[in-house]
């Protein structure tokens, strides 16, 4: 990874968003990311992560746009799953941070956490987190459509899994 000087922020800003934005590109596109997840998942994961909890704001939007479209994979969720707790926690806590921004983050967490929340040992993990359910509720409130919806969708598996019913199957 290259080590840019604070004077070059606003360029590490472009590299780390535009990377981002592309990882969250290809991951769309099904024949590249079941080969990504089939081959190298946590190499895939790891920069991803890395911006996602230490990139500049613009950046991180992108990381986390990347990240539930690569969740959008049962392998990428394992993986993710398999993570340890603490490194868990903070990429949902970086999530939730962006959940509580206007705009496209918001956009970006919604579809992230709908897609992490699909396996059972993240969603478990993302009802520990601070402030987590209730800014799932207030975007589920307000916002935008799609935040809204996918809040939603969130809330409906999360609940299910607090009632002790953690039957994933009905998700697309």
């Amino acid at each position: 990874r290259m080590v840019l000087s604070p004077e070059d922020l606003d360029e590490r800003m472009k590299v780390e968003g535009n990377c981002s934005a592309l990882l969250a590109i290809v991951a769309k596109i099904p024949e590249v990311s079941q080969r990504l997840g089939s081959s190298k998942p946590r190499e895939v994961l790891e920069p991803i992560i890395s911006v996602l909890c230490f990139g500049t704001n613009w950046a991180r939007g992108h990381a986390c746009r990347a990240l539930g479209n690569f969740a959008a994979e049962k392998v990428f969720r394992d993986e993710i799953a398999d993570l340890p707790a603490n490194l868990k926690q903070e990429i949902l806590s970086s999530i939730v941070e962006l959940m509580q921004e206007d705009g496209e983050n918001r956009v970006f967490a919604a579809m992230a956490v709908v897609n992490l929340v699909r396996c059972e040992a993240t969603a478990r993990q993302f009802l520990m987190v601070k402030d987590g359910f209730g800014v799932l509720q207030k975007a589920q409130k307000g916002g935008d459509l799609h935040s809204r919806i996918d809040a939603d969708r969130a809330i409906a598996v999360l609940a299910r899994l607090r009632l002790g019913t953690s039957h994933f199957g009905w998700m697309p």
